[in-house]
């Protein structure tokens, strides 16, 4: 089976959902893979071959001239499903769809009306009328599509009436990240912190800072800080690196930028403690952290927020530390429990990957996309 996958605001080389998991699965299974992406020159990747509108990052002013490129080059790709990952791509969906009767699949990784109130660059009147604009979008248009995937489980709320949909958890690849057993204990020498993803002020980044702030200046004690992952604005780059400079942080905290999902997982072999303790968002609240689950199947122990859905994920505890968003002497408090109780440690560290591999794997979540697929090529038109 020929596959395609359109995503082109997404860098694929860090969104392991896309690349590293679905398309590299589907190459593994025997299917023929395509991606159509930017900020890349064509390339193949483990057997996917990847199509490029752009070799450069996607700006705004742009947009429009690559979803023309992205049709053509969906048209050239002839396959038998089309996998669709971005809201703006959906209507290239729809005239892939509709005017050619392709078998088409869109792929909701966000709950959209939901995220869309949390984009603080943008006014509230306007998010409002964003979100309200997407309803008869999600009503009229979605439905045209051969199927659906949804990323967590919540979002049935919105499409639990269409009738072929598939969920699909960004469950980690277990075996693709290194367990190091010998890494050295936290009182060894310092404690280090691994923050990866996003970097925003809603995903706990400068709760982080007050936290390592906190302990810098009244525990005197040794710690490390990496964050990996692109900041979400020129304005709180600036104020991240404003804070780290005025606090004398600036030894110790990195920030790494963006980085390919395979480093990203060797970067967190080497960090004891993994961080994402976002903050109460309608969005986030009940959106499974895919990241806990890939700091565990590295041995991290790791420090979440207080929803429900993370009781689950660190096992109430006993694989990290929950705590109250936006509270930093809290994940202070976290840090230093977590770093300097041996024998604690040790029983995440045990307990961690196992309980990962056991509950989360992403092979059987690929199973499941897999069958989805089938289902959606032999069905008529």
């Amino acid at each position: 089976m020929k596959i395609c996958h359109l995503a082109i605001i997404h860098n694929i080389f860090c969104d392991s959902r896309i690349l590293s998991k679905m398309c590299v699965s589907a190459v593994n299974a025997g299917h023929e893979v395509s991606v159509i992406a930017s900020n890349t020159p064509d390339t193949v990747f483990s057997g996917v071959d990847v199509l490029s509108v752009s070799d450069k990052p996607l700006r705004r002013a742009d947009v429009t001239r690559k979803l023309f490129s992205a049709y053509r080059l969906a048209l050239k790709a002839k396959a038998d499903v089309y996998h669709v990952h971005e809201i703006p791509l959906l209507f290239v969906g729809i005239m892939l769809r509709c005017f050619h009767r392709k078998k088409v699949l869109m792929d909701f990784h966000e709950d959209f009306e939901s995220d869309m109130m949390t984009k603080s660059y943008l006014p509230v009147f306007a998010r409002h009328i964003l979100r309200l604009l997407f309803i008869p979008v999600r009503l009229l248009l979605v439905p045209l599509f051969s199927g659906v995937v949804l990323a967590e489980d919540d979002y049935l709320l919105r499409y639990g009436h269409l009738k072929r949909k598939v969920v699909i958890h960004n469950y980690p690849i277990v075996d693709s990240i290194r367990f190091d057993s010998l890494r050295g204990t936290p009182q060894a020498a310092s404690i280090k912190v691994c923050y990866v993803g996003v970097i925003s002020e809603n995903r706990g980044a400068l709760d982080l800072l007050e936290a390592l702030k906190t302990i810098h200046q009244e525990h005197r004690l040794p710690y490390e800080a990496i964050f990996v992952g692109p900041i979400h604005s020129s304005e709180l780059r600036k104020r991240m690196r404003a804070f780290v400079d005025d606090n004398g942080l600036g030894e110790a905290v990195t920030f790494a930028g963006a980085r390919p999902y395979e480093e990203i997982m060797n970067t967190m072999t080497n960090y004891h403690i993994g961080f994402s303790a976002l903050h109460d968002e309608p969005n986030i609240r009940g959106s499974l952290q895919t990241k806990i689950l890939e700091y565990s199947a590295a041995g991290l122990p790791c420090i979440a927020s207080d929803f429900p859905v993370m009781h689950n994920c660190i096992q109430n505890g006993k694989t990290g530390h929950i705590i109250q968003p936006q509270q930093p002497d809290a994940i202070a408090e976290a840090i230093l429990h977590i770093g300097h109780d041996w024998e604690r440690y040790l029983e995440y560290r045990q307990v961690c990957r196992e309980y990962v591999a056991s509950r989360y794997a992403w092979s059987e979540e690929f199973d499941t996309l897999n069958k989805f697929y089938d289902s959606c090529a032999s069905r008529g038109k």
